[in-house]
C-alpha cells in the first residue's frame, strides 16, 4: 500500500502531502490527490474566505467539487457559500443520512429556491474520490455525479427564484458549527457561468492519469474565463497558504 504522508496543523486539518491510495473503480488517478485537506467532522476544521466579500457569482453559475468522504451516513456540508448576516443567496451541498446528496440554492429574499436529493453517493461506497458539480442558469439546477448528470430523487422544493451578487463567505468542511465534513477535499472550483454537460464530462475526464486544469481551455471544456475562484486544496505543502486561491483573491484560512 502506498503511504500518505500527514502534516499537522494545531486544529485538526491536516494536510496530505503524500499519496491517498485510490480503490477499485475510481475514475481519477492517484496522483492527482497526491494533495488534498483531511477534515475531521469538527468546527475546528472549518475552512473559510474570511469576511463577507463578492465572490463574483450571481443567478448563473457552476460549481464543483472533488472530495473523498469518511462516511455517508450524517449530515454533512463538505461545501457551501452564503451571506452570514442575512442568510441570502446561499448555496451548498450537503451529505444526508441513507447516502443522500443535497444541493440547496436560497434567494435574495432567503427564500429556498430549489432543494434537490440525488441517492447512492459516491457510487460504490465511501473513502472513494468523487466529482460533484452543480450548475444553476436562473430557472434550472442541474446536479452531476462524475461528469453526468443525475436525476434527483426527490425535489423537496422547486420553486422559482432569483439569485444576486451579494456579499457571502465560502465555506469549506462545514457550515459555521453544523454539518461539520469527514473525509479529504482535493479542489473546489466556482464559475461565473453555466457549464454545458459536455464541459463537465471533460473535467472530468481529463482526471485520468493528469492533472486537472481548470484555469486553460482543453477539449470540449471552453469556460476558462470564466472560473472565478479556484482551490487547489494542499497544492502548496505548507499551512501557509495552502488555501490559496488560484484564480480570483479569496484565500481559505
Amino acid at each position: 500500500m502506498l503511504s500518505t504522508v500527514i502534516v499537522k496543523k494545531p486544529t485538526n486539518v491536516t494536510l496530505t502531502g503524500g499519496l491517498v491510495t485510490p480503490r477499485a473503480g475510481e475514475n481519477q488517478s492517484n496522483d492527482i490527490h497526491r494533495s488534498s485537506l483531511r477534515f475531521e467532522d469538527t468546527a475546528l476544521d472549518i475552512f473559510t474566505s474570511g469576511a463577507e466579500a463578492d465572490i463574483g457569482i450571481a443567478n448563473a453559475w457552476s460549481i464543483g467539487l472533488w472530495l473523498r468522504p469518511e462516511i455517508l451516513t450524517d449530515s454533512q456540508i463538505p461545501f457551501a457559500t452564503r451571506n452570514d448576516t442575512d442568510g441570502t443567496n446561499s448555496i451548498f451541498f450537503q451529505i444526508l443520512n441513507s447516502n443522500i446528496f443535497r444541493i440547496v440554492n436560497t434567494s435574495s429574499t432567503i427564500t429556498t429556491i430549489k432543494d434537490f436529493r440525488f441517492v447512492a453517493v459516491p457510487s460504490g461506497g465511501i473513502r472513494r474520490w468523487v466529482y460533484w458539480l452543480a450548475t444553476w442558469d436562473g430557472t434550472d439546477l442541474i446536479g452531476y455525479e462524475g461528469g453526468a448528470a443525475k436525476t434527483p430523487t426527490s425535489k423537496v422544493t422547486d420553486d422559482a427564484g432569483t439569485m444576486t451578487n451579494t456579499n457571502t463567505v465560502i465555506k469549506l468542511g462545514g457550515n459555521t458549527t453544523v454539518g461539520t465534513f469527514a473525509g479529504n477535499i482535493h479542489q473546489l472550483q466556482i464559475w461565473n457561468s453555466v457549464l454545458g454537460a459536455s464541459e463537465v464530462a471533460a473535467l472530468y475526464n481529463n482526471g485520468v492519469g493528469s492533472v486537472i486544469d481548470a484555469s486553460r481551455n482543453f477539449g470540449d471544456y471552453s469556460s476558462s474565463a470564466n472560473l472565478v475562484h479556484w482551490y487547489r486544496l494542499g497544492k502548496i505543502a505548507t499551512f501557509i497558504g495552502m488555501g490559496k486561491d488560484f484564480k480570483g483573491n479569496l484565500d481559505l484560512s
